[in-house]
């Protein structure tokens, strides 16, 4: 048999998708984490067509398009999931009754320019600083990749600290072969509280961009501008200890127009690096 088509550039292996949400007012998509099914976006509409008495049917007309999506979120991290509730969670932080200090962070093989994830842990136990935090307390970052002549570098000037998606990076100016980061006392959060519950509520939409990033850093995404969680799409379930997996939150989501954006452009984008071939 002979090849039918040649175009085949835009063919996709599945290979999972990262969630990021943006609540009203922030400023950054907050990643979701692990998820534990595909992420679906389902683009559906309402169509109206007249028939006329003796000129056939007129041009179909289509209202009401939305997104009908949802996935299975297994990272059951409480920002994230109170920024998909469209406001009717409230979020409260409890700090913790004692100031934690990290163990000490080695970074090996540091290019200059490279973001490296901050991790707040002790002990192996992770511990997450507050919403509020803008910076972790740090003591002093070290260059050791000359362990006889180590050298203490200078924040703002050799490196910087930055905020993303709810996590901390540190990011170096020049490279380094090996980094050692000593923290101070930190504030950390010590429980999450998430309430809810009022006779009505007006839902406040969210934004939600779902992204595919493939061995040659070639993005695939899809931004949806105004979300809604739909109601039963919020389970606090607790398995039985003769089930498998792990604890699992199956979210639904409709995404409506934006229209405050302009038309043709008020429910979402659909991007992909390269174009089609």
């Amino acid at each position: 048999m002979p090849v039918q088509t040649t175009k085949k550039a835009n063919i996709y292996f599945p290979d999972g998708a990262k969630v990021s949400v943006k609540a009203k007012g922030d400023a950054d998509y907050f990643d979701v984490g692990a998820i534990n099914s595909a992420v679906t976006a389902t683009l559906n509409w309402t169509e109206s067509t007249v028939e006329t008495a003796n000129a056939g049917q007129l041009d179909t007309k289509i209202s009401n398009m939305e997104i009908a999506g949802g996935f299975t979120l297994i990272n059951l991290n409480p920002v994230g999931v109170h920024k998909m509730s469209g406001g009717i969670f409230t979020l409260e932080e409890v700090a913790a009754e004692d100031t934690v200090t990290f163990d000490v962070q080695d970074l090996a093989n540091v290019d200059a320019g490279e973001k490296c994830p901050l991790l707040f842990v002790v002990n192996g136990h992770n511990y997450t600083l507050p919403t509020s935090a803008t910076a972790p307390v740090i003591s002093k970052v070290e260059d050791v990749s000359d362990p006889e002549s180590v050298e203490e570098l200078t924040a703002n000037t050799d490196y910087t600290i930055s905020k993303m998606d709810g996590a901390f990076f540190i990011t170096f100016v020049a490279a380094a072969t090996a980094v050692r980061i000593t923290y101070g006392a930190n504030s950390v959060v010590g429980k999450y509280l998430l309430h809810a519950g009022s006779s009505s509520k007006v839902l406040v939409p969210y934004s939600m961009k779902i992204t595919h990033v493939d061995d040659n850093g070639k993005e695939r995404s899809l931004q949806l501008y105004a979300v809604y969680g739909n109601s039963g799409g919020f389970q606090f379930n607790f398995k039985g200890a003769n089930e498998d997996g792990v604890e699992e939150m199956p979210l639904t989501f409709t995404a409506r127009l934006d229209t405050s954006l302009t038309s043709g452009k008020q429910l979402f984008t659909w991007a992909i690096d390269g174009g089609a071939a």
